[in-house]
């Protein structure tokens, strides 16, 4: 299961866009190429799985497999390089909030909002990961 959420977004993205590369659809009176599509495919791919990670770390809280112990020396390097990225994803979020302009929003307009969602949960699921271990004997 968790590799399927690791890894499926991003077969399907390729498998998706392999196919549709050169297509054109008509979304909502709107023409859109197929690279258009297949990344606001993807971003929603991220999103699923992004909420099916908080789900499985909430229910793991609830049922005792997890709680708050950001000291514990378990896979302490590990949990380390979450945190550490879940900052930086803030941070980069942060810093493109406070610009005028950015690349991404005029090439990818309606995209690049759903993306800033995405890497704003990935980096609240990260950062969740992070301060709450597994607790010793759980799985």
């Amino acid at each position: 299961v968790k590799l399927a959420l690791e890894l499926g977004p991003i077969v399907l993205f390729f498998a998706g866009f392999s196919r549709m590369k050169d297509q054109s659809f008509q979304i909502w009176g709107g023409t859109y190429s197929g690279i258009i599509v297949m990344t606001a495919v993807f971003i929603a791919l991220i999103m699923l799985a992004l909420f099916a990670q908080s789900a499985r770390l909430v229910r793991a809280v609830s049922r005792g497999g997890r709680s708050f112990a950001p000291l514990t020396p378990s896979h302490r390097g590990l949990r380390a390089a979450q945190l550490t990225l879940a900052l930086a994803l803030s941070g980069v979020l942060a810093w493109t909030l406070s610009l005028d302009y950015l690349f991404l929003t005029s090439v990818f307009p309606i995209e690049s909002v759903w993306l800033g969602y995405a890497t704003a949960l990935a980096a609240a699921v990260l950062a969740a990961s992070a301060v709450l271990p597994e607790a010793p004997g759980s799985v």
